[in-house]
């Protein structure tokens, strides 16, 4: 047995060898495409090596996975890859929707469970008779013990018009209530809230995301907060905004600079990746004093 697990170190040694001589070949050579293509071929022999003589059985396409995410760790934390089956996620980032069942739920640390909060009128939750304060324990049969709202939330999320089976614990009923929910879509707000400063006339609105349609969110707090409140000074939250589209950005930032003037260049390597973009609207304020909060959850703000 000892002489036969030696054997797989050798062979995986020998490949680590190979790669390392191969690498140090390419101090010599200016071939990018070559080196590229060169290096795919090294990944995917390891790949080979390794399901065939690793002491474990190894699941390719974990081990793969972990590799791109590694690949991509190493660049900007904005550079994800999404494969096929969360095709679904990338779709809600960028639309600013998703399919759940519409209501806000809250971690109770004393019953390590979360808990609905607060139903949304007419969603899926609502409708089936979910009511705040009902402790959830189960999701399609999994017990939700321990998991944390983000985690809760991950679980009640997914495609449009898919169902799902929740299990709750209601006071004052001594059985769990069962009920089966269709996701409905969701759409998140843009501009969760937007007011006065207290004993001033500086405005105030808080931008959580470019996806969606925020420009026109935005539009609606500004133009409110200028007729009914006659705000002189405007401050815009983007601090943990995530990012989301470059033109619903351009758009926003349109309110304020007059036609014409150009408000991003992009640079790339390739002529597609470059481009310039400027206002195309008349704006609603260019004299208006404006302020931005941004932090390091802030994304290409």
């Amino acid at each position: 047995m000892k002489k036969y697990l030696n054997k797989r170190y050798i062979a995986v040694i020998i490949v680590v060898i190979a790669v390392a001589g191969v690498f140090f070949g390419f101090k010599n050579n200016d071939d990018r495409n070559f080196q590229l293509a060169k290096s795919i071929d090294i990944f995917n022999s390891i790949v080979k090596e390794l399901d065939l003589f690793y002491v474990d059985t190894i699941e390719p396409n974990k081990v793969v996975r972990n590799a791109i995410d590694g690949m991509l760790g190493s660049l900007d934390p904005y550079t994800n890859y999404f494969p096929e089956e969360e095709q679904g996620e990338l779709e809600q980032m960028i639309k600013g929707s998703y399919g759940g069942i519409g209501s806000f739920i809250m971690y109770n640390p004393k019953r390590k469970r979360s808990v609905i909060s607060e139903p949304y009128e007419n969603m899926p939750a609502a409708v089936a008779g979910l009511k705040a304060g009902d402790v959830l324990l189960e999701i399609d049969g999994k017990d939700l013990m321990g998991k944390n709202d983000s985690e809760v939330s991950e679980m009640l999320r997914g495609q449009v018009g898919t169902s799902l089976n929740l299990r709750v614990e209601r006071p004052g009923i001594d059985k769990p209530l069962n009920f089966t929910l269709v996701r409905k879509s969701i759409q998140l707000p843009t501009v969760p809230y937007y007011g006065v400063i207290e004993d001033s006339y500086i405005g105030y609105i808080n931008l959580n995301s470019f996806s969606g349609n925020p420009s026109k969110e935005f539009k609606q707090a500004f133009t409110d907060l200028k007729k009914s409140k006659g705000i002189t000074s405007l401050v815009i939250d983007l601090r943990g905004n995530g990012g989301g589209l470059l033109s619903e950005a351009i758009e926003i930032v349109n309110f304020f600079v007059p036609r014409g003037k150009t408000i991003v260049t992009t640079q790339g390597r390739t002529k597609q990746a470059e481009g310039t973009y400027k206002t195309l609207r008349e704006p609603l304020d260019t004299e208006i004093p404006v302020t931005v909060l941004v932090n390091n959850g802030t994304a290409s703000s």
